[in-house]
Parts: structure tokens; C-alpha cells; sequence
């Protein structure tokens, strides 16, 4: 038997009070469109290390006081629950 599906690394979107709705069109640019094509596949992999939190500017770097990774993304290890559960959602992966 052969799987067909796709493995995306994907962030955890998060939204500033009061700009979920630009975070809903900054996801689905970034990672909807992909998840969305997945819907007839058997299966969607996501690696996940951090969230991205969207304010009304755009994306919100993190303070000072928080650790990152070494591309300067917020350490979130909550992260991953949030992705999995989006990107199931949005693929329909697992059916």
C-alpha cells in the first residue's frame, strides 16, 4: 500500500487582541493554501518549534525577555498542540 501526504513546518498562529482577522489572511497565505490541497491525501506530517504572533503591523518579534531559537523565533513548546490541531482541521488529515 502506498500513502501519499506532505510534511510542513508550520508556526502556531496567534493573534493580538483585536487582529484575528489579519492573522487568519497571514495564515492562510503561509500555511492554509498548502493544508487546504492535502484534503484527498492520507496523512499531513507537521513539524513544529514556535508560534508566530500577529499584531496590526504584522508579525511581532519577540521581547528581549524570551528565549528563542536560533533563528530568533519565540521558544512556545504549546505551540505544536495548536498547529496539530489546525492543520487535522484544515486538511481533514486524519479522516
Amino acid at each position: 500500500m502506498t500513502l501519499a501526504g506532505l510534511t510542513l513546518a508550520l508556526h502556531d498562529f496567534q493573534a493580538a487582541p483585536g487582529v484575528e482577522r489579519k492573522m487568519a489572511e497571514m495564515r492562510g497565505i503561509i500555511a492554509d493554501a498548502y493544508l487546504e490541497r492535502l484534503r484527498d491525501d492520507d496523512f499531513v506530517g507537521v513539524q513544529n518549534y514556535a508560534r508566530m504572533l500577529i499584531g496590526a503591523e504584522g508579525i511581532m518579534h519577540p521581547g528581549s525577555d524570551v528565549e528563542v531559537n536560533q533563528m530568533g523565533e519565540e521558544i512556545y513548546p504549546e505551540a505544536l498542540g495548536g498547529t496539530v490541531r489546525h492543520a487535522a482541521a484544515v486538511s481533514g488529515c486524519p479522516d
